[in-house]
């Protein structure tokens, strides 16, 4: 018997591709991180996030990415340590919970 198989996710370099893939396309060698690169993928986490949340029927979903961009981008509000952290771990976890409102 053959053992069972394992997700993707798990025991494999998933994540850490995921986490590269956004820093190499807002970093060039030389001349540093790329502001207009993260407004981009913000508006992809804020597309990503809306679809979500009509899918789980909690559309209050895309605040989360929202503010994570206004503390992100903003001057002033970006000395503020990890509210954009803060912001886009709630959005993956709220999102990743499957329960709508009307449970």
């Amino acid at each position: 018997m053959s053992e069972p198989t394992t997700p993707v996710t798990e025991g494999s370099p998933f994540f850490l591709v995921l986490f590269l893939i956004p820093c190499a396309l807002t970093y060039i060698p030389g001349l540093g991180f790329i502001p207009g690169a993260y407004i981009i993928l913000y508006a992809l986490m804020i597309v990503a996030c809306y679809f979500r949340g009509r899918a789980i029927n909690k559309i209050w979903l895309i605040l989360f990415p929202v503010l994570a961009a206004l503390f992100d981008i903003v001057p002033l509000l970006n000395f503020i340590p990890l509210v954009p952290t803060l912001m886009n771990i709630a959005a993956i976890v709220t999102g990743l919970r499957n329960r709508s409102n009307n449970s």
